[in-house]
């Protein structure tokens, strides 16, 4: 639910003549402002961020600031201040190689700023914001529609000039790790938090006059911050009053909440659902962002959209390839792979649920298992990288093996038959850095042996948090792992040693099964005459179809429902509404249901295949859940058990699927507890 609508949307349509065109004018004159705090204040990408500043990290071959400018952009942001005070050299060549234009303005501290609060006291004497305006985290990623909740924050400042902050806040998601910024938080119906805590227990107290004043409260503890907060002009100087304001959560917010002496309001507008926002705070949320973003819940923000003159093409399943890249005709490449431009895979290689970076050197039976390489990186034949973190230059010699949780940091040497132990970290940084850096992270910089011609010392600390975690694909069901084997080779190229940047899409399925299937199921959706005749002659063609092209029943049924669906979002407008869409979808579905029919062997492929197509076309996401009651309630093509088998055995990045569908389960729950009833009767 999201607390804020109801109680905003009646405000508007209330509002006196007068207040409304005061405040129309107000929207109009003020130029809506940005401040994107670029420097990392947490230790969390240590000894990474010695060398390279956090805000322009890749995450799927994408700096990190691209993405939260885009969004502030795509906001209407007028003005962006980026704030910064470390690796001032970076952040500049970034800008003057952008095309951001005169968007965004360089805003270069000289003091030592080590915290987010010095930051905001920083920019305060400052004297540059004059509006209400939003404050970002330089690592933030968003697909979100921000303009509600400014309009909203906006109208909340006209009503009362105390309700000086909205903070927008996520549902966790159940594959990610659980955010250091998670709070039990007490919420009023209309969407102004009451009571906060952080405290481990996940309890809150809650005064008595509270519940006197509100009539309800809704007691959250699975919301997480977004990094993103609508701010009046008061915020800064409430950083300068209170120097014990480190962050704006917990801190800042604590404070407002439980001051009565200040007098101001603090309210929260919660992510829609069908949209995404989320920080790359730590290694852990590095790993599930970039996941996000290959399985495309941040649309349009993904990798094959090249937004930044990329050239990526996308493939079954969920396979990321520059159209330079080089990949050898023995190399697998495997689900939730993306491979950069100019990169080259060697013979027998084998890569999954990874992001190759640009220019890299993968040679002869490698193996990459959730992992990231960063530009640059060179691989030599027999290594083995797992779920590790390679910055750029980076290079891995023979048969080296990089367990669990390795960083490598950018020129580091691991030399040949070298093995790393878990969580190992190594650096290239200065000597004549060390004792700073060792007092100012509370680290220690140690001797470790990387082989004959290894290069690099080793950084150890106790910060949480500091590393790559398992992908969330690796916990699939035995029916998906033994599907996606049923494949074959899927990133096999064409002839030759190596295919070239026009070969390399021999991953996926062959694109002429699909594109016969989509044009098949297109002449029977599209006949003007003689249906019957139309569905009877299909059902021949596509059993000739699977013969030629040698695929199963599962995946003929998942290319006929992609087609029929993708028939749908041809008929509909660029942007429907959530019910036309639906309606569409549904007589669709029920009109041509004997297509899917003879195909349907296992009514939980046919679930899956439904989230695959959501997952490839992001505007479907909104009406998941009405097409899933579709399937079973009027085209009577999935039953009860197969909903129940999907849900208990469902990966986890379903996990947000399951949840959209939350009122369709809770029905059939419900149903089957009256069946229950009756037969007891």
């Amino acid at each position: 639910p999201e607390p804020t609508k109801g109680h905003m949307s009646s405000g508007r349509q209330q509002g006196g003549g007068a207040k409304k065109q005061q405040g129309e004018q107000l929207n109009i004159d003020e130029k809506l402002q940005a401040v994107v705090l670029a420097d990392a204040y947490e230790r969390c990408f240590t000894p990474v961020t010695f060398e390279f500043p956090k805000a322009l990290f890749p995450v799927v071959n994408v700096p990190l600031l691209d993405y939260t400018i885009e969004f502030l952009a795509s906001a209407g942001v007028q003005e962006i201040f980026l704030f910064f005070s470390k690796h001032a050299d970076a952040i500049h060549k970034y800008l003057d190689e952008s095309n951001w234009g005169n968007l965004v303005v360089p805003l270069q501290s000289m003091a030592r700023i080590a915290t987010m609060g010095d930051a905001m006291r920083d920019i305060y004497g400052r004297n540059i914001i004059a509006n209400d305006f939003v404050l970002v985290r330089g690592d933030v990623v968003s697909n979100m529609k921000l303009d509600n909740a400014i309009q909203l924050h906006k109208e909340r400042r006209h009503a009362d000039k105390s309700n000086v902050l909205t903070i927008v806040m996520q549902q966790e998601y159940a594959s990610h790790v659980r955010p250091r910024d998670n709070a039990v938080i007490a919420l009023s119906q209309h969407g102004q938090a009451v009571c906060f805590d952080t405290s481990d227990d996940t309890s809150l107290r809650i005064r008595a006059p509270l519940l006197e004043e509100h009539k309800t409260l809704t007691v959250r503890d699975d919301l997480c911050y977004t990094g993103i907060a609508i701010c009046s002009p008061v915020v800064p100087s409430l950083f300068q009053d209170n120097f014990d304001y480190q962050n704006l959560m917990p801190d800042c917010v604590r404070g407002l909440i439980d001051s009565e002496i200040m007098g101001y309001r603090v309210f929260t507008h919660l992510v829609p659902a069908g949209q995404y926002a989320a920080r790359v705070s730590d290694l852990f949320a590095y790993n599930n962002v970039s996941t996000d973003i290959i399985n495309r819940w941040t649309f349009p923000l993904v990798p094959d959209a090249n937004l930044k003159g990329t050239a990526y093409s996308l493939s079954r399943p969920l396979i990321y390839k520059e159209k330079s890249a080089t990949v050898s005709r023995s190399a697998t490449l495997g689900r939730g792979t993306v491979i950069g431009k100019n990169t080259a895979v060697g013979l027998n290689s084998k890569i999954e649920r990874s992001v190759i970076g640009n220019g890299c050197t993968i040679g002869n039976n490698v193996t990459i298992e959730g992992s990231y390489l960063w530009d640059g990186v060179e691989v030599k034949d027999g290594a083995t990288i797992r779920n590790s973190l390679v910055c750029s230059k980076a290079s891995i010699k023979e048969r080296a093996f990089l367990d669990d949780g390795c960083v490598i940091s950018f020129n580091v040497i691991v030399g040949a038959d070298c093995r790393l132990e878990p969580r190992t970290k190594v650096t290239n940084a200065p000597a004549a850095d060390h004792a700073s850096l060792c007092e100012s992270f509370d680290g220690d910089f140690s001797a470790i042996y990387l082989g004959s011609t290894g290069k690099g010392v080793m950084w150890a600390d106790d910060s949480k948090y500091d590393y790559v975690a398992p992908a969330a694909a690796a916990t699939a069901t035995e029916e998906e792992v033994e599907a996606e084997e049923s494949e074959g080779s899927e990133s096999e190229g064409e002839s030759g040693e190596e295919s070239s940047s026009s070969s390399g899409d021999a991953a996926e399925v062959p694109p002429d099964f699909y594109a016969e299937v989509a044009d098949l199921v297109a002449t029977v959706l599209h006949a003007q005459a003689g249906q019957q005749a139309g569905i009877d002659n299909f059902a021949v063609q596509m059993s000739s179809l699977k013969l030629v092209h040698d695929r199963t029943v599962t995946e003929c049924a998942a290319a006929v429902l992609q087609a029929i669906l993708e028939d749908v979002l041809d008929a509909v407008p660029t942007s429907p509404s959530e019910a036309v869409l639906s309606t569409v979808a549904a007589q669709t579905l029920v009109k041509y249901q004997k297509l899917l029919r003879p195909l349907i062997d296992n009514q939980v492929e046919l679930i899956v295949s439904l989230v695959d197509c959501c997952q490839l076309y992001p505007r479907l996401r909104v009406v998941f859940q009405n097409l899933l009651w579709v399937l079973f309630q009027q085209a009577d093509l999935v039953e009860e058990e197969a909903v129940w088998a999907w849900v208990g055995k469902h990966p986890a990045e379903h996990d947000e699927y399951v949840r959209i569908c939350g009122q369709f389960l809770k029905w059939l729950k419900e149903a089957e507890e009256e069946d229950d009833e009756s037969e007891e009767d």
